[in-house]
Formats: C-alpha cells, structure tokens, sequence
C-alpha cells in the first residue's frame, strides 16, 4: 500500500505529462513558466504572450529550411549529402526540436495571455461601482 495519501498528491501539470526520457525544450519551457507565472507583472505577462511572434518566425524559417531542402533532394544533391543514415537522423532531430520548441513558444504564449484577460476582467470588476 501506497504510504502517500491521496490528499498529499499533486496533480502533474501540463509539462509532466509527456512520456519520461529527455527532457524536452517544450517541458523545460513549460516548467518554468508553471513556477514564475505566479510573479510576473503584466507588462511581463505582455511580452510572453508576444512569442507567438518568435514561433511565427521559427516556424516560418523552418518552412524556408525544408523548402530548400527539398530543392536539394530534387536535384540529387541531398543524397550526395547526406549519404549516411547518422546524417540524416541529425537533421530529423535537428527539425523535430525545433517544433518541439515552437510548440513551447506558443503554449507559453497562450498561457500568458489568457493570464492577461484574467487580470483585465478582474481589474474590470473590481472597477465596477455599485
């Protein structure tokens, strides 16, 4: 029997969810924000809700990169490049990392405007008079 009771457990919050192995850029992002979302002030709260503008323009890089690649592959130079499998699985894991940090950039993002709207509502609220 489990010596922890179930009123002592945390629930895992969304970067703990992943399966266990490395580490992700996405849940490193993620559990930083988890611990500093609490302290932040809203012009702070502003500037992470702002990274979807880094995301975009990841994403966006990203898109060109692969485009250029596959002009590489159409003229057999790719091949030429890369004609081991060690080369090859680089650069996959190379572009799986980077969305794996432009789906942290946006979550992030997400997290501190929706922070944002709270704040507004509540100062809202709280200047309503009766």
């Amino acid at each position: 029997m489990n010596s922890v009771s179930a009123s002592t457990q945390t629930e895992p919050t969304s970067a703990d969810q992943k399966t266990p192995g490395i580490p992700s850029t996405s849940n490193a992002i993620l559990a930083l924000w988890e611990k500093a979302a609490d302290h932040l002030t809203a012009d702070e709260l502003a500037w992470f809700s702002n990274l979807t503008v880094s995301a975009q323009m990841e994403a966006e890089n990203l898109s060109q990169n692969l485009e250029n690649m596959a002009c590489l592959v159409s003229s057999n130079v790719f091949s030429e490049s890369f004609h081991c499998a060690d080369g090859l699985s680089v650069l996959l894991f190379s572009l799986s990392h980077q969305l794996d940090v432009i789906n942290g950039l946006l979550k992030v993002s997400a997290k501190a405007g929706e922070r944002l709207e709270l704040q507004a509502s509540d100062q809202a609220e709280g200047a309503v008079v009766v």
